[in-house]
């Protein structure tokens, strides 16, 4: 029972977070040591567990036998819903929070939204000090008049949480016109070459502080701005082939206002354009603190980090009630990746050709008119499934097999590593899991892999 200090901070961390397991007998280099006496052990850590720690967390003992024989206690910390758990030490009480592998104090911001969290209070419901009769709301004005056909009148700001007894929530404080708050931000940027081949030239950037209906319509036409149409014959008639669909891109970007984290203050929405790809990043993570990468996105429930906001974007018709702007963004082979400081969403152009498909050598991509078998390899402009595993797509040396940009990908890792986990394929590819786990497959049915041995111990052996 040594390192009680250490313990208890975890202890405290686990119910500020997502919760926990400690394990008791067993040393850091993973050697399994036991406990002698499971009746005291557990009865100290109790007692422990009650004296330093504020309010008292849900907490499960259980016990668990080596393969030594020996037996390890566990200790089970539920994720709190009395947000901040805090422990008591010598000369202070501070709330702890899991940081990489570690416990480490919470910070300002995250100490005031562990407070809110356990007031169950987000943060655009909180009332601000400003004088909802010294802003205006235009562009929001425009929004809902266009989408309902009514005008916007001072009932309806007060219904929608936007203001309360004359002062703006933190809600109508983001969709006034010009918010004095350093949050309502965004940054675009338009790169030379692709995403791995960039050379740090700017094609085209800007900058823009406002509400953000305002960012929200300055993204997209940066977005429409530096996107090419392309376009193919189907059935003697001419068709658009946009780079990106407006659903897709609209999702993306509206997810990003709505679901982004505005605690973290001085940030804001990022776009990134290269030839092959748009990459939009909003500040936070899953608000359960899970990383999406590793979860199949069909079974995500949906939370609403910013309730207010999520509901007033439904009620302008910026958002769909269904939760369905996941399914939207993987039509189009998007990609999502999220740790605990940002949540970045990958779009893959769908006019873009690798430089098998006719890139020069530089990786820059023609427009003009276009075949339609020769566009990308994602869904969309193609029709093809939402990996984008079509079969149609431009390998390099790979025996004749036609692979596309993602199984080639995945094919590169396993021939380095033929035992490596789906879990780190993910990691090292930046493909989210379940879409790793359909490409292999996809790769087995095309011929150009076979797996060898048990699911747990075996390899994956490359034919091509």
């Amino acid at each position: 029972m040594k390192d009680v200090e250490n313990w208890l901070k975890s202890v405290s961390a686990f119910a500020n977070g997502t919760g926990g397991v400690l394990v008791f007998g067993e040393t850091a280099d993973g050697t399994v040591a036991g406990v002698k006496d499971m009746e005291t052990a557990s009865e100290i850590i109790r007692v422990k567990i009650e004296e330093y720690i504020i309010p008292l967390p849900e907490v499960e003992l259980k016990v668990q036998k080596a393969e030594n024989g020996r037996r390890m206690l566990l200790l089970e910390v539920a994720a709190g819903q009395e947000t901040p758990y805090y422990y008591i030490g010598e000369d202070t009480a501070e709330a702890y929070v899991r940081a990489e592998k570690a416990s480490v104090p919470a910070g300002p911001q995250e100490l005031k939204r562990l407070i809110l969290k356990g007031r169950h209070i987000s943060y655009d419901t909180q009332i601000t000090g400003y004088d909802a009769k010294n802003c205006t709301f235009e562009d929001f004005s425009v929004a809902y008049q266009e989408w309902t056909g009514n005008l916007m009148d001072d009932r309806r700001f007060e219904s929608f949480g936007m203001i309360k007894g004359g002062k703006l929530t933190a809600a109508g404080l983001l969709f006034a016109d010009n918010p004095p708050t350093g949050h309502s931000h965004i940054s675009c940027h338009r790169w030379a070459q692709t995403r791995d081949k960039r050379s740090g030239e700017l094609l085209d950037s800007e900058e823009h502080t406002g509400g953000l209906i305002h960012l929200l319509n300055k993204g997209i036409w940066f977005i429409k701005r530096n996107m090419k149409v392309l376009w193919a014959e189907e059935e003697g008639r001419k068709r658009e082939l946009a780079d990106y669909r407006d659903r897709s891109m609209f999702e993306a970007l509206i997810n990003a206002f709505a679901h982004r984290d505005y605690f973290v203050g001085g940030s804001g929405i990022r776009i990134d354009m290269y030839e092959d790809c748009l990459i939009i990043c909003s500040p936070g993570g899953m608000p359960d603190g899970s990383s999406i990468q590793d979860k199949k996105t069909e079974m995500i429930l949906p939370v609403r980090r910013n309730p207010v906001l999520a509901d007033i974007f439904c009620q302008i018709g910026y958002m769909r009630l269904s939760g369905t702007g996941i399914s939207e963004i993987e039509k189009d082979c998007g990609e999502f990746f999220s740790d605990k400081g940002q949540f970045t969403v990958i779009l893959k152009n769908l006019n873009y050709k690798n430089e098998n498909a006719g890139d020069d050598s530089d990786g820059n991509r023609s427009g003009g008119n276009a075949d339609e078998n020769a566009v990308g390899d994602c869904g969309g402009n193609t029709g093809n499934d939402r990996d984008g595993n079509t079969g149609n797509g431009h390998g390099g040396d790979t025996g004749g097999i036609m692979l596309n940009e993602n199984e080639r990908k995945v094919l590169a890792i396993l021939i380095k590593e033929p035992a490596i986990s789906t879990d780190n394929i993910s990691q090292q590819s930046r493909i989210a899991k379940r879409t790793v786990e359909r490409i292999l497959q996809t790769l087995k049915k095309k011929g150009a892999v076979v797996r060898e041995g048990s699911r747990r111990s075996g390899s994956w052996r490359v034919l091509m």
